[in-house]
């Protein structure tokens, strides 16, 4: 009676470790099948986009001008090329991921504060 447990549990723990082994397997293939089409297209797509040329420039000056829009500052569009932060982020400390700024009571009273444990 034991040694019939004892096959049944050493069966069911090779068929673990088998199928564990086969699917690790299948996944790093199916892993370096995507490396290896992320590489082909990122070595197909464009390095650079190419500049606006200066006639389009021009015309889209003229537009703004006309209809009474502001001109963008070459300092703004650089800024946007490059993104909001121009510093990358050091931490998260300053970033509030809790509910508590958008829950709101039907009274209009906000939640009380969450409790902590210090």
């Amino acid at each position: 009676m034991i040694s019939d447990e004892s096959a049944r549990l050493t069966a069911t723990v090779q068929h673990a470790v088998t199928f564990s082994s086969r699917t690790m397997g299948e996944v790093k293939a199916r892993n370096e099948r995507y490396r290896a089409e992320n590489a082909r297209q990122a070595s197909r797509a464009p390095q650079a986009a190419d500049p606006t040329p200066a006639e389009l420039r021009t015309a889209a000056r003229r537009f703004r001008i006309g209809q009474g829009l502001p001109l963008p500052d070459r300092d703004e569009r650089v800024q946007a090329r490059r993104g909001r932060d121009s510093e990358p982020r050091t931490s998260d400390e300053d970033e509030d991921f809790s509910q508590a700024r958008v829950m709101v009571r039907e009274d209009g009273t906000p939640p009380p504060e969450p409790f902590r444990r210090d």
